[in-house]
């Protein structure tokens, strides 16, 4: 288990699902997931799925826009340091 920030842990599950991606400190909080990182459908679902298992929470499609929250990097970290209300986010990966 290792600790550190969403920022980090989702740099972590990006490069382990996308092997292009290569070096996580080159994917930056204003990368666009579709646009600037190229993730097709797939896998948005794969890393929507990786970050559920490896962080141990699950997103709630009624109650969060997905769409809104998985737009960037950014985005996504940000919402993940609100839903678990600190920075340091527990990786169980």
């Amino acid at each position: 288990m290792r600790t550190g920030t969403a920022l980090e842990a989702i740099r972590h599950i990006l490069v382990e699902l996308i092997p292009s991606l290569q070096e996580a400190d080159r994917i930056l909080p204003e990368h666009r997931l579709r646009e600037d990182l190229d993730l097709d459908s797939l896998e948005m679902v794969k890393l929507q799925t990786a970050i559920e298992d490896s962080l141990g929470m699950r997103f709630d499609p009624i109650e969060v826009d997905l769409v809104y929250v998985f737009e960037t990097v950014g985005s996504l970290s940000a919402f993940l340091e609100e839903y678990f209300g600190q920075h340091a986010v527990q990786n169980h990966a």
